[in-house]
């Protein structure tokens, strides 16, 4: 048995895990427990979302020990084939709840919740000490799902007969930003960096920073009071999208306010990722306008190349230009797009 609930457990052999509705001894004694090897008999049962088994008989067969855990790859965490296994998983605990938690992970954020045990209930609050703490999580997977329609719903699963312990301390190491896709032997999964450099270009929670030389985004928790020409001090979690680093989880401090560099005037063919994160200045034939709630959005051509140029709304209405007007845009370069790490 790996996992308990009122309703039934986990059963997992050899093989994998299933859940068995109705487990529980035949002779009313002391209850089944989690680690406890027993033989269920009964039939199978299409399940809400998995098969089950709804037990007719159970004999507890003696006191086991709970099977080595799987740790599971991201696919394998949404794709909700780890349901009813015991598995293994390690992240930065970024929000604690009463009842769940939500991870970095190498791949992005997850949400964990817990499954309380019956005979084994947790303090209230007790969550709330594993925050902003790496941690390695052991327990059953309950795949979260919507019952009606039997699909799975990413980013989330429950986990049964948790056991929360915690992982290597989280260091921050101090770097430049052209260092950033260096090696570094210091380096792990869960390690802080801290930067400085010039804010360019904010926009809600993302921000881009220079030191000059180099460029990188960061994205913040929550929205902070700086803007484009700040000079700040960040640390984040450092991740790389494309081939551009990024910091996500960052805090940042705000040392002074210093006049925005020039733009570096290229061709749009000579765009590349050495320039994410750089004001750069470029010509343009447009090709439409668009908006949305927040942002006036142009829909540019150079050559062979697109190019999509966003402007915020707050910044006032553009002039009105013809399809097929040559625009001269200044801005700071994002590459192509957001990844799912940083949102």
């Amino acid at each position: 048995i790996t996992s308990r609930d009122p309703n039934g457990g986990m059963v997992q052999d050899a093989t994998r895990g299933v859940y068995v509705f109705g487990l529980k001894r035949g002779d009313d004694e002391v209850d089944l427990q989690v680690a406890d090897y027993v033989e269920v008999e009964g039939v199978t049962e299409r399940g809400t979302f998995a098969p089950m088994i709804i037990s007719r008989s159970t004999k507890r067969l003696g006191h086991g020990s709970l099977p080595l855990p799987m740790h599971p790859t991201w696919e394998r965490l949404n794709n909700g084939s780890l349901d009813c296994q015991y598995v293994q998983i390690e992240g930065f605990v970024t929000e604690a709840h009463d009842s769940t938690l939500v991870l970095l992970m190498p791949e992005g954020h997850f949400g964990i919740a817990l499954v309380p045990d019956p005979n084994a209930p947790r303090p209230q609050r007790a969550l709330h000490a594993f925050a902003h703490k790496h941690v390695r999580i052991r327990g059953t997977v309950f795949a979260t799902r919507d019952n009606k329609t039997h699909r799975v719903r990413a980013g989330s699963i429950g986990m049964g007969n948790a056991v929360i312990g915690l992982g290597d301390p989280v260091l921050t190491l101090d770097k430049q930003i052209g260092e950033l896709l260096q090696f570094d032997a210091r380096a792990s999964a869960f390690h802080l960096i801290r930067v400085s450099g010039q804010v360019l270009h904010a926009r809600g929670r993302d921000y881009y920073l220079s030191d000059g030389s180099n460029g990188l985004r960061f994205v913040t928790k929550h929205p902070v009071s700086i803007v484009a020409g700040d000079r700040v001090e960040v640390t984040g979690f450092p991740r790389v999208a494309g081939s551009s680093p990024v910091l996500v989880e960052a805090a940042a401090t705000k040392l002074c306010t210093e006049p925005l560099p020039s733009g570096q005037r290229l061709a749009p063919a000579a765009l590349h990722l050495a320039h994410i994160g750089s004001l750069v200045e470029v010509e343009s034939r447009l090709l439409g306008v668009r908006t949305n709630r927040t942002e006036i959005i142009l829909d540019l051509q150079a050559a062979s190349r697109s190019l999509v140029a966003r402007l915020q709304r707050t910044q006032g209405d553009i002039a009105p230009a013809p399809i097929g007007s040559l625009l001269r845009l200044s801005g700071v370069y994002a590459g192509h797009g957001k990844d799912r790490i940083t949102g």
